[in-house]
């Protein structure tokens, strides 16, 4: 458990780590992707298979990455307001909202790929409506330039973390 000066998260380090953390479980992801499709191209599985089981520890695993994945995409570009205190994204933090950068941030939420996994979170992971909507599948996200589109949010992120430090040296914190 985080115990933080006045009980406050670290954005710098929030963000930065559900940046790495959506980075990783895209890569992890389409890695698994391409292993469940040489998986099924390669057998017909039957339940009493060796490689049924297999199978089905990739697509757990599969859906683990996917469902965190997309989470971590809605934590990025959150734009909710909590009752008890700011929401860290890249769509709340003042140090974004500068023109130059809000550009950025605004050029990348808008991109397709990523209003299609917020809307999955809104409509599908986060809250089941029972109005069937699109869901992005795996290999919608694989086939997307996602990983290229999160890349990009390096360089701002890193601006941020040396923008917070450099004003808030009096409130370090290296906890989450």
């Amino acid at each position: 458990m985080a115990q933080e000066i006045n009980n406050k998260r670290n954005p710098a380090i929030i963000l930065a780590l559900s940046l790495s953390s959506a980075q990783e479980f895209f890569r992890k992801l389409c890695e698994v992707n391409i292993k469940l499709g040489l998986l099924n191209n390669s057998f017909e599985a039957t339940i009493e298979d060796a490689g049924f089981e297999e199978f089905k520890n990739l697509r757990t695993l599969q859906r683990a990455f996917w469902i965190a994945l997309v989470i971590e995409i809605g934590c990025l570009f959150d734009t909710h307001r909590s009752n008890n205190g700011k929401v860290i994204s890249f769509k709340k933090i003042e140090f974004f909202q500068t023109p130059n950068i809000k550009n950025k941030i605004d050029a990348i939420h808008g991109e397709a790929i990523i209003s299609k996994i917020i809307h999955t979170r809104n409509t599908f992971m986060g809250h089941k409506g029972e109005d069937k909507e699109d869901v992005i599948s795996v290999p919608m996200i694989c086939a997307s330039k996602l990983g290229s589109l999160l890349d990009q949010l390096n360089e701002p992120m890193k601006n941020f973390a040396s923008w917070y430090g450099n004003n808030n040296s009096q409130n370090k914190s290296i906890s989450i």
